[in-house]
């Protein structure tokens, strides 16, 4: 699917995992909110967490958890807080998902 962005850890070693996730934003207006939730576990090793809505902010949080070798991993994002009221413009942010291991 082109509007999917797909997550995948690999080389882990079986080890446990962490995704943390924030965005940097480019242009951007304040009344602007993006969330993401993860839609399923992708193919090999286990997942949790996640799967619900949570804001992206500038700072890194943990998104969700997992351990092994995982392809495929689907996330979703949801932009709210869009009105007739914010100035018309080009918006953008750059959102970051970094793998650490606990």
């Amino acid at each position: 699917d082109a509007d999917a962005v797909l997550v995948s850890i690999a080389d882990t070693g079986g080890a446990d995992w962490r995704v943390d996730i924030k965005k940097q934003d480019g242009v951007w207006h304040p009344s602007l909110v993006l969330s993401a939730r993860r839609t399923s576990a992708g193919t090999g090793g286990s997942v949790s967490g996640g799967d619900s809505y949570q804001e992206v902010t500038n700072t890194y949080a943990t998104f969700f958890t997992g351990s092994q070798d995982v392809a495929d991993i689907n996330v979703q994002l949801q932009l709210s807080g869009v009105s007739v009221s914010i100035p018309r413009a080009s918006y953008s942010t750059t959102v970051y998902y970094t793998v650490t291991t606990p």
